[in-house]
């Protein structure tokens, strides 16, 4: 990511001093493709899960591009579940688990509608339940829903939501997980409470600037309208606060 951009630098020159090979991709070189010039041998622009495999064939024939990028998005059923066995899980606080990728808002300072798009895409509930079952297995009990967005589709994500909750009473809710919204979810009780269900109590929003000139230079308009304004903020923590204590008298752990 950007804040890592000094320390790839340094990473690639000691791999170029040594006489490795260098390909690099994710959220940086995709948005500043010029970056690293020539300590990378290969960049990958974008999602890879279609470029990845092109790339490992083309070096098993002894070729490879420059530069290697996906003419489509990636489709969210065809993606496999982590690797986490080849990670020592113990001695990770949080685990991660993806559900979406996309934002449909169009805040200029962000890399995720130029890497992700602006249309949601979703994995299959049952992708879903597997990579939950994944994390039980290696006894995580905190989680981090990654996707940029979470409510950027409501009606596909409160689709999901349901059965994750359902995973979540099966197992005696193991996991509680933390995520990341837009503003109006103070708007929706609904979502609010399907988020409860599923053991995701913890949210991070974006705030920016309480500047509504700022905002509109940014165009991070979902923060400005008359049901969202950023400025009266207390009072979100309230509802949220109110739905959890209306929800249950021993909510999720």
């Amino acid at each position: 990511m950007s804040v890592q951009r000094y320390r790839m630098v340094e990473i690639l020159k000691e791999l170029k001093r040594r006489g490795c090979f260098t390909v690099v991709g994710g959220a940086w070189v995709s948005v500043k493709e010029d970056y690293f010039g020539k300590l990378a041998d290969v960049i990958f622009v974008g999602e890879a899960e279609e470029s990845w495999p092109r790339f490992l064939n083309d070096w098993e024939q002894g070729r490879y591009e420059r530069r290697y990028e996906q003419a489509e998005k990636t489709d969210m059923s065809q993606v496999p579940p982590p690797r986490y066995d080849l990670l020592k899980m113990d001695r990770y606080l949080l685990g991660g688990i993806q559900l979406t990728r996309g934002c449909p808002f169009q805040c200029e300072f962000c890399d995720i509608i130029v890497a992700f798009g602006r249309r949601m895409r979703v994995k299959t509930v049952d992708q879903i339940i597997a990579e939950l079952e994944l994390l039980h297995s290696h006894k995580m009990n905190l989680g981090m829903v990654v996707d940029d967005n979470l409510i950027g589709n409501r009606k596909l994500i409160k689709a999901v939501l349901p059965e994750i909750a359902a995973w979540q009473r099966r197992r005696g809710f193991p996991i509680v997980f933390a995520t990341q919204v837009s503003l109006d979810l103070a708007e929706d009780e609904e979502m609010m409470r399907l988020m409860l269900d599923a053991n995701i109590p913890i949210v991070f929003i974006g705030i920016e600037s309480p500047n509504e000139e700022a905002l509109r230079e940014t165009k991070k308009f979902q923060n400005i309208s008359k049901k969202r304004s950023i400025l009266p903020l207390l009072p979100i923590r309230s509802i949220f606060g109110t739905v959890l204590a209306q929800h249950s008298s021993d909510p999720p752990r």
